[in-house]
């Protein structure tokens, strides 16, 4: 077993420590921190110049370490391997953000860009902000996939939870063993999702929600930031929202008074929800990521000039594609969760007619190293 000491210097881009052995091979080392200092064993080389490694004595600590509150914090047997930065205080993980994002905007060549990012919006919260839970069970027990595994950590409670999801979570507990979430055949457990909306009992193995952004704060925070960039915008506008869902944006358009949007969304229970909401706009399911299902929508959308787009964690690739598509448009509003896929979706655009005029970063997921964003790009 390989050994080295050494002292944490930076973090990675997905917030894993890194620190250099004395040959100079660098190793990325989940769950520790710049300042840390101590003894790493490691676990994984992937080239002579870099590799991966584990904590195996903290000599120094970081002077941001906090001890986290969770006892399923951490990795290995027992450990649910989320929330990885639960070890740190919430001041350091906000500042971090910062610095990454403006790194990736650095690494994406878009430097001159870096005057346009804002400050991190913190969330009030740190714990306690999460509006629902994705678990699993196995019919006697309840929790969480183990980091990298597939095997299932059982828990009793979860402190990112708020308190309406922490209360739904004891009552499943209570209903265990329970023969209905007993996994079929060749496999080792089932999906139990739920959210502060439901009972308990309401609760059904594999069947998902409609999407919901997790933080209610911040999701309201970044609600507030789109009204007040639209007082700009003539009410005339005509809108194309891609991944409408079911209609968590389109609310701040209705209630600005725009009288044009296009909605579009892949899952049909989502557009029906928006379009019961919403019945004065134009909804469709399609899958976007398809570019031979375009072709009736592009008609309706040709004169539209705002664009607003919240896309999965993949991105939307063909997003240059679109726009090239919409002669009419001067205004893109771009919301990511996943800013490398982000910046190579607008980087044809950036190089191109468009300019980036803000990126607003939102922590919608503290205790983790990811970020929310969003991008306003004007037609130059």
């Amino acid at each position: 077993m390989e050994r080295f000491s050494g002292k944490v210097f930076d973090l990675s881009q997905d917030g894993m420590g890194v620190v250099k052995s004395p040959e100079g091979v660098v190793f990325f080392v989940r769950g520790a921190w710049p300042g840390d200092e101590g003894v790493f064993v490691v676990t994984e080389r992937k080239k002579k110049n870099y590799g991966f490694a584990r904590i195996e004595k903290l000599e120094v600590e970081s002077q941001d370490r906090v001890m986290p509150g969770c006892v399923y914090h951490g990795e290995g047997a027992g450990k649910c391997g989320g929330c990885p930065w639960q070890f740190v205080n919430y001041s350091a993980q906000v500042q971090w953000k910062q610095k990454l994002l403006n790194l990736a905007l650095k690494r994406a060549g878009h430097e001159n860009f870096l005057s346009r990012v804002e400050s991190v919006v913190e969330c009030s919260t740190p714990l306690g902000y999460r509006n629902r839970a994705l678990m699993k069970s196995d019919g006697d027990d309840i929790g969480f996939l183990g980091f990298k595994s597939h095997e299932l950590v059982p828990i009793d409670d979860c402190l990112v939870l708020n308190e309406a999801n922490r209360a739904t979570l004891k009552k499943l507990i209570g209903f265990l063993p329970h023969a209905g979430w007993r996994p079929q055949t060749g496999r080792k457990w089932r999906s139990i999702e739920f959210d502060d909306q439901m009972t308990a009992a309401e609760v059904m193995p594999d069947k998902p929600l409609e999407f919901r952004q997790v933080n209610d704060e911040q999701n309201n925070n970044m609600k507030r930031w789109l009204s007040q960039e639209l007082e700009e915008l003539p009410l005339e506008s005509g809108v194309l929202e891609l991944f409408c869902g079911n209609g968590n944006y389109t609310e701040v358009f209705s209630l600005r008074g725009y009288e044009k949007l296009v909605g579009i969304e892949l899952s049909r229970s989502s557009i029906e929800s928006a379009a019961l909401k919403f019945p004065q706009y134009d909804f469709h399911a399609l899958n976007l990521f398809e570019r031979s299902e375009w072709t009736g929508v592009l008609r309706k959308v040709s004169d539209l000039d705002v664009l607003f787009l919240d896309p999965p964690r993949e991105g939307f690739p063909q997003l240059p594609d679109l726009v090239a598509q919409m002669p009419a448009l001067k205004t893109i509003y771009y919301v990511s969760c996943n800013y490398s896929t982000f910046f190579r979706d607008i980087a044809p655009l950036a190089g191109s007619a468009w300019e980036l005029e803000r990126l607003q970063p939102f922590d919608m997921f503290p205790q983790t190293p990811h970020l929310e964003i969003i991008g306003k790009f004007n037609l130059k």
